[in-house]
This record gives C-alpha cells, sequence and structure tokens, in this order.
C-alpha cells in the first residue's frame, strides 16, 4: 500500500448517535459527498504493516467493525443502518450463540469510506 493510496484518502466521520430501532447517525453528509449509494465502515482498528526483511513501512490496513448502508443524507451528516453479515444474523436468531460486540458501532467510533480501503 503506497503512501500515495494513504494521501488519497478522504477525512473519516464518526458515529454521532445509535438508536433502538438500527439507525446510527454517523458527521459525514453533503458537504463530504455521502449519497445514498456511499457505501460506509466503521473501523473497530488498524493494523500497520511493514516489510519482514527491510522493515520499512508498508502502509496500514483497516479492520471493519460493520458495514453502514446510508438512508438518507443532510448537509452534515447522514442516517444509516447497520448492514447485518450472514453470521450476525444466525446469532440473533440462535441465541445460545454469543454475540460478537466487537461488531457493534458505538457512538465516537471512526467511520470511513469504504472504496478509499478497497473493502
Amino acid at each position: 500500500m503506497s503512501s500515495s493510496v494513504e494521501q488519497n484518502r478522504r477525512e473519516p466521520g464518526h458515529v454521532v448517535e445509535l438508536f433502538d430501532d438500527g439507525r446510527v447517525i454517523v458527521s459525514m453528509g453533503k458537504n463530504m459527498k455521502v449519497s445514498r449509494s456511499t457505501k460506509l465502515m466503521v473501523v473497530r482498528d488498524y493494523d500497520d504493516l511493514s516489510d519482514p526483511d527491510s522493515g520499512d513501512s508498508l502502509g496500514r490496513i483497516m479492520n471493519p467493525k460493520v458495514e453502514l448502508a446510508v438512508y438518507s443524507v443532510d448537509e452534515r451528516f447522514s442516517v444509516t443502518y447497520a448492514v447485518p453479515r450472514f453470521i450476525d444474523t444466525l446469532r440473533s436468531a440462535l441465541p445460545f450463540l454469543s454475540v460478537d460486540r466487537s461488531r457493534v458501532p458505538e457512538v465516537g467510533d471512526e467511520v470511513v469510506f469504504a472504496e478509499d480501503w478497497g473493502a
């Protein structure tokens, strides 16, 4: 991953509010070129990659928490919903499977444009 790729990534936003009905409000809106077709990701953290021989930094890789589907867009925020993965759907249907809390968005989590990370 080159530094030019890192430099071309757009500024991230953040999760601002969560609602019981599943809505996730993010601080990214029309002012950041978000539209209903934009794919967003809530980020858990990043891993730095380095060349094992030289030790040179190769860049970072994103560890996504959950994908967000944009429902509506205002000037400075968007209303989104988490897109459930198959395993998350299975866990909700089968209560004996533990819930993966690392995939639940929280207020303050970073939100990025998925396409900037090849997701």
